[in-house]
């Protein structure tokens, strides 16, 4: 059978998507191939939100005029090349290059240049103050057992400025 979203077993997480999945890709576009199970059309406030089937999972696409701005990843089976994804744990992302925390719509994420575009959500709510929101400090205060929850992948924004004016 055809893989749906253009997701295979082998296929991998990368700094702008996954399979069919891309940032930036509007939603029209992937429609014929990947299997939307519901859409919300959003506010000012509030993000356009679709929810598409990938097999093992439910990816919720944030839509930003109509282009996919924002793939939140929940199940361990999408992965980076070098195996990093839901369930990892926060030991392995202190030792990634330069990791922080960033504390983003009260969820505490680990980020790191080594993965421009990635997000490894660990904490939802995120610790609340006076615990570091950001900063190797917020992930250091994490209990020992901490791991991944989420993958959310939110494109490379260093590459994408590269070139652009104003």
């Amino acid at each position: 059978g055809i893989p749906a979203c253009g997701i295979a077993p082998e296929s991998r997480v990368s700094e702008d998507g996954l399979g069919l999945l891309r940032i930036g890709v509007a939603l029209d576009v992937i429609r014929g191939s990947c299997a939307v199970l519901s859409e919300s059309a959003g506010d000012e406030k509030t993000p356009a939100v679709a929810r598409i089937d990938l097999g093992r999972d439910t990816a919720l696409v944030e839509l930003r005029e109509g282009r996919i701005r924002r793939i939140v990843l929940h199940h361990q089976a999408y992965r980076t090349s070098d195996s990093l994804g839901v369930g990892t744990h926060i030991s392995t992302l202190m030792r990634l290059p330069e990791a922080v925390g960033v504390t983003d719509r009260n969820r505490l994420y680990a980020v790191s240049p080594a993965y421009c575009g990635l997000r490894f959500m660990l904490a939802d709510p995120a610790p609340p103050p006076p615990s570091a929101q950001s900063g190797r400090a917020a992930l250091r205060r994490l209990p020992g057992e901490t791991r991944t929850l989420q993958l959310e992948v939110v494109g490379c924004t260093r590459r994408r400025q590269a070139g652009t004016t104003g």
